[in-house]
């Protein structure tokens, strides 16, 4: 739904696609930020950071479940995630394990806001943070997304 093979270059003087983390394209950000930027610009950050295995930089991926890999190892093979059978402890790991996902892209944003501060960018930036969707973590017996048509999952 977005990406280069839709058109969603057009219009950008730059389009980095291939980065896809956060820890991937943040730096890319700071590198485009201190070249010297247009006096003009729009940045758009997308990231695919928070999606099943949910592994996260640490401290955030131990954050909530120490045991993150014995927990998932072979689950988001599996896709869609929706599909497959999971126990109550494989639900309570994801649900930690999308806690420490979110907790670590939150880190990013946070520590982005504060070069653009220390840039003297921030007062004069339109700074816009939005979410794609959101993720089922075991509620309606589904895990992941893509296929919830409960409403609950609908609104962020």
């Amino acid at each position: 739904w977005m990406g280069v093979e839709v058109g969603f270059r057009d219009g950008f003087a730059t389009c980095n696609y291939e980065a896809r983390g956060l820890v991937r394209i943040v730096p890319r950000v700071y590198t485009w930020l201190e070249k010297g930027r247009p006096e003009r610009a729009f940045v758009f950050i997308h990231s695919c950071d928070i999606h099943c295995p949910y592994s996260s930089r640490d401290p955030f991926d131990s954050a909530f479940c120490e045991f993150h890999r014995q927990h998932l190892k072979g689950k988001c093979e599996e896709l869609p995630l929706m599909k497959i059978s999971l126990t109550e402890n494989d639900r309570h790991a994801i649900s930690a394990h999308y806690d420490g996902g979110i907790r670590s892209s939150d880190a990013y944003v946070r520590e982005l806001l504060k070069r653009l501060c220390e840039w003297n960018l921030y007062e004069e930036e339109l700074i816009v943070v939005t979410s794609d969707h959101s993720e089922a973590l075991g509620g309606h017996d589904q895990s992941g997304h893509g296929a919830c048509t409960w409403s609950t999952f609908w609104y962020l």
